[in-house]
């Protein structure tokens, strides 16, 4: 029931379970005569040899045949119980029947080896316990090879089937456009100016920048926020319940709503597969206009374990995209955090709508922009303090300038330093944390997904800085049909 039903043209006997048989029935049987010849060679018989002057030696040969053939079906047994889950995901009280089933088996295998009288009617003779117990090895060797064809096959040939999420917090009716969910009564209904946004946690202390910078954007944007929580059976309840509070919270004091979609993962539905196929079901369910991403920092490593996690968001490239990955430092400061903006190509309108819906609630916003080259300053870019585009800025004296203002100012566009400088990585690093930035944002690119969807100079800095970060990759309609 996983997987679409299977064609009526296609025979009983496939090809690919006669493949299946075959190379069990072949390991089977090569197992079985290693052993055969085995218990013969005691006996001083060598291959090519006529025949065996000890007739118990042989008939022990045959017992040990006939064992062996048994072990391996037993193992067959279990095997084949599944052909695309692991066998261990089917508990045996399944089918009760099965261990009756090898009980008898085993009480009939050992009266037929052991009781004289069976001897005589089957042809067979007694053999050491111990070399019984050998023989049963080929049964976890046949489970442990079933259970790598398995996994191969669900991790690479067979798509699975998506867990279906469950609204754990419903949203509230939405009249005209308002909502009033998680506001407070003195604060004006909020009014929905654009769609949906959609993140992606699993309610852990270190997304805890991740949710603010989602709140601060659909506030900014107008949007819902819907957080699609992945629930497995580690999941602390008491950090659950932690970050819940922090939710309601950050709802609360900016009047943004927001919803719940439980995916509850268990066991064999914690593969990447399904984990990929579950989140783009609910997603194109949600249909959001932009996606949220927290992703760990080994991702802009190019660690393939960490990308293959993220793959899936190749499948809406047609959104706008946010890919978020803090560091090991706790949270920033919630009302004026500190900016780094790296231009190191094109000025990009919505980097800096996103410092602007961040640095909201700041009377100076704190926010540096480093170019990496000589340019014209557009009109996007907002009111600028200094901009010296002829001669490296002594950076010193320059921020110390922008420290100086009175903080009971009220400037409401931002105010940057544009710094002129030849480095990049390294460089922009030392400065970061000379500067205490709280975030870095970077432009990414959906044509280098294998480089953490970063260019070579944006991956540098993501690498080295000691901060949140955030990528934004821009809407490519149809990149993921191509």
């Amino acid at each position: 029931m996983d997987r679409p039903p299977r064609s009526n043209k296609e025979r009983l006997f496939s090809a690919s379970a006669l493949t299946r048989s075959a190379y069990i029935g072949i390991l089977i049987g090569v197992m079985a005569t290693f052993w055969c010849f085995q218990t013969w060679s005691l006996a001083g018989w060598t291959l090519g040899a006529s025949d065996i002057s000890d007739q118990t030696i042989y008939l022990q040969g045959t017992t040990v045949t006939m064992a062996a053939i048994m072990a391996g079906q037993f193992g067959t047994l279990f095997a084949t119980r599944t052909n695309i889950r692991s066998t261990f995901s089917v508990g045996l009280s399944r089918n009760k029947w099965i261990v009756v089933g090898l009980i008898i088996s085993i009480a009939i295998l050992l009266a037929v080896i052991y009781l004289p009288f069976l001897n005589a009617i089957f042809a067979s003779s007694p053999i050491p316990p111990l070399n019984l117990i050998l023989l049963y090895s080929i049964a976890p060797v046949i489970i442990l090879l079933e259970e790598v064809r398995k996994y191969f096959l669900r991790t690479y040939f067979i798509p699975a089937r998506p867990v279906m999420a469950l609204p754990a917090v419903p949203l509230a009716a939405k009249p005209s456009s308002i909502l009033s969910v998680g506001m407070k009564k003195t604060r004006a209904p909020f009014v929905e100016k654009s769609g949906p946004i959609a993140m992606l946690v699993d309610m852990n202390e270190w997304q805890s920048n991740a949710l603010q910078i989602s709140f601060d954007v659909a506030k900014q944007n107008g949007s819902r926020l819907l957080l699609v929580r992945l629930i497995d059976e580690r999941a602390d309840d008491e950090m659950i319940a932690k970050m819940e509070q922090a939710v309601d919270e950050r709802s609360s004091l900016l009047g943004v709503p927001f919803e719940y979609m439980d995916l509850r993962l268990f066991g064999k539905e914690q593969s990447p597969q399904t984990m990929a196929s579950s989140i783009r079901e609910v997603i194109k369910r949600m249909n959001p206009e932009r996606i949220i991403l927290p992703v760990q920092r080994d991702a802009f490593e190019r660690k393939k374990s960490a990308l293959r996690k993220i793959r899936w968001v190749e499948e809406f490239s047609d959104k706008k995209v946010m890919l978020i990955s803090n560091w090991k430092a706790p949270t920033f400061n919630l009302k004026s955090p500190r900016l780094l903006i790296p231009i190191l190509g094109e000025f990009n309108n919505d980097v800096f709508e996103l410092a602007e819906a961040l640095t909201a609630d700041a009377n100076v916003p704190d926010v540096d922009i480093v170019a990496a080259k000589v340019v014209e300053m557009p009109q996007i870019v907002p009111l600028y303090s200094i901009y010296k585009p002829d001669s490296l800025i002594n950076a010193d004296k320059e921020l110390a300038a922008l420290k100086s203002l009175p903080k009971w100012a009220i400037i409401r566009r931002i105010r940057p330093m544009v710094l002129l400088v030849r480095e990049t990585g390294r460089d922009l690093a030392q400065f970061a944390k000379e500067r205490s930035v709280d975030l870095v944002i970077l432009d990414g690119a959906w044509s280098q997904k294998n480089n953490g969807y970063l260019g070579k100079k944006e991956r540098s800095i993501a690498v080295k800085v000691q901060c949140t970060i955030v990528i934004l990759l821009p809407p490519v309609p149809n990149l993921h049909k191509g």
